[in-house]
């Protein structure tokens, strides 16, 4: 019987990436065989492309490890804004997806949308409607890039709307794309 994989998550967005060797050491040390680098900060994407030389030291550090790699983009990236700035958002998540096939990371975790919570039914199905469509042309992208488009739950804040657990899972199934899967985090689960 195969060994589970075991994985733990890491911060990238030090400016200057000198925590990571240390960190993934750590990770190592546990016996893990994934971590999941949370790519939060300013240092490897700017205006929608990644920085080559930053791209070029994270390589060098990740170079010879023997982890696999996901990676987590911000939580800012939002398919249900207002329309002007979808493309925008969309930019973001495909320099993520980018990202990812560079450093061989098999899997770009995104948050599902959120929006004002104070809307009309009309409106809130339009929001879906359109988190679904940039999500089909991201998972068509990430085929493209050899890797999955994985949209992680998250919770309500600042009377915010977003969806439950069980609305992705349904929002999901309505994709039905073979490069967009969930992450299911039970932390969020439990604040929603």
């Amino acid at each position: 019987m195969a060994r589970p994989r075991i994985g733990f998550s890491t911060m990238l967005g030090s400016k200057n990436l000198s925590k990571l060797p240390a960190q993934l050491d750590l990770i190592q040390s546990f016996g893990a065989d994934t971590a999941e680098m949370s790519a939060l900060g300013d240092d490897l994407i700017a205006k929608y492309r990644i920085i080559p030389g930053r791209l070029a030291l994270l390589k060098s550090i990740l170079r010879d490890r023997p982890l696999a790699y996901s990676l987590h983009g911000a939580i800012g990236v939002n398919f249900m804004v207002p329309a002007p700035l979808l493309e925008a958002h969309e930019s973001v998540a495909k320099a993520y997806v980018e990202l990812s096939a560079e450093i061989g990371a098999e899997h770009v975790v995104l948050h599902t949308g959120m929006f004002a919570g104070k809307t009309t039914q009309a409106e809130q199905d339009r929001l879906y409607e359109q988190q679904r469509n940039c999500l089909s042309r991201l998972g068509d992208f990430a085929r493209n890039h050899g890797c999955q488009i994985c949209v992680e739950n998250v919770y309500y804040w600042n009377e915010q709307h977003t969806a439950t657990p069980q609305e992705l899972a349904q929002e999901l199934r309505l994709i039905d794309h073979p490069h967009v899967c969930a992450t299911f985090d039970f932390g969020h689960a439990a604040l929603n």
